[in-house]
């Protein structure tokens, strides 16, 4: 099913006529409640706390999960005055939408506490992998960088990559990098010599397959996390700040750094050490491996007792 109209005039309308905040109202569907309507499901699992306004609405017999994956403020909490409004808009949003759902689940344990505290009575914490591949793979030379680079915190991201690069670069470490995703609507500036912006890809596993890590220099947001995931199913070690990880290092043997020298050491020791980049990638595969169980994750957004 088709987004409905992202133009300025046509969300503004619906902001007013809904009362609730731009990112909400970009996602009403008079289409989605029609179909919702006629199929009459049992459960709905909605992707994003904006995704449940209209079954929500409609009032049905349904079970409603929501799914919150990392909240879209996080990404707004440095973008600036101009944002505040908009945030607290949003956060208010948030909180409506999980205390009437049925279901309320996270990967993110500050969303979690921030949702209680908003008066959701239960909040489940999705500690989640991948399905592992049934052996790591074998290591390329690439660094490789996979998001969504329409979404800000993402061409953030690429943007704090590039200055890495170059001061690897300075130390006469030099990579061949792969930024994988879609593009942004402004194009990069002084993209540094070895990266490769690939925007969209059709074959991602041919670039996995090159990867001596994955990485991610993520400043806010969470919207490279199941990007991490990917990796550790795969077998390839990622270096991530503590923004990008988010919860991960938690249950996953995987060491966010907290600064620009951090994660350059970090780069560097699995670039000129393909043993010891071997041996990482195997440990974060083992530990999603032996962790991953769909039930788990099915139980909780039905609400069954595991």
């Amino acid at each position: 099913m088709p987004k409905p109209s992202a133009s300025v005039l046509a969300v503004a309308s619906r902001a007013v006529r809904y009362r609730q905040s731009l990112i909400h109202a970009r996602f009403r569907s008079r289409r989605l409640r029609a179909v919702l309507a006629d199929l009459k499901p049992d459960l709905i699992v909605a992707e994003h706390a904006y995704m449940a306004e209209e079954p929500l609405s409609l009032g049905g017999s349904w079970t409603v999960a929501v799914n919150n994956h990392v909240s879209e403020s996080v990404a707004l909490a440095r973008r600036g005055l101009a944002t505040v409004l908009l945030r607290m808009r949003l956060q208010e949003d948030e909180i409506r939408v999980n205390r009437r759902a049925d279901r309320s689940l996270t990967f993110d344990r500050e969303q979690a506490a921030a949702l209680r505290d908003g008066g959701v009575s239960e909040v489940s914490v999705l500690d989640l992998v991948l399905p592992p591949m049934k052996q790591p793979q074998a290591l390329g030379d690439h660094v490789l960088f996979v998001g969504d680079q329409r979404w800000f915190p993402n061409r953030q991201a690429v943007e704090n990559l590039f200055g890495l690069v170059r001061r690897m670069q300075a130390r006469g470490v030099r990579v061949p990098v792969d930024v994988v995703g879609a593009l942004p609507s402004t194009p990069y500036r002084d993209v540094p010599s070895g990266v490769v912006i690939h925007g969209y890809v059709d074959d991602i596993d041919a670039l996995y397959r090159q990867a001596r890590c994955v990485v991610a220099p993520v400043a806010t947001g969470g919207g490279v996390r199941v990007k991490i995931l990917d990796a550790v199913a795969r077998g390839v070690p990622v270096v991530t700040s503590f923004a990008g990880g988010g919860d991960i290092p938690e249950y996953l043997p995987i060491h966010p750094v907290d600064n620009d020298d951090e994660f350059i050491a970090s780069v560097i020791s699995l670039v000129e050490d393909r043993t010891f980049a071997q041996k990482q990638g195997h440990q974060v595969w083992a530990a999603g491996r032996a962790r991953w169980n769909n039930a788990d994750v099915a139980n909780l957004v039905l609400g069954v007792d595991r």
